[in-house]
């Protein structure tokens, strides 16, 4: 039998892969920036990619696979 894609899943996938993407370049960018000798601070990266994985976290929860508590707390 042949699984339907709602716009909820299609849409749940294509979050994944840009937070996957953006964790992905923000190591990038920190190795980058180390492997020139930058020695100070990057807190643009680090908000950047807690930004992305909040999204997720929100999008996740909205769908009900928020974690193991799911039905007991509405949000």
């Amino acid at each position: 039998m042949r699984r339907k894609w709602t716009f909820s899943k299609l849409l749940l996938l294509l979050e994944s892969a840009v937070v996957l993407y953006t964790t992905y370049e923000g190591f990038a960018l920190a190795r980058l920036a180390v492997g020139y000798g930058y020695l100070g601070t990057l807190p643009w990266v680090a908000a950047t990619v807690s930004a992305a994985w909040g999204a997720f976290g929100g999008l996740l929860l909205q769908q009900g696979k928020g974690g193991e508590h799911r039905g007991r707390y509405r949000v």
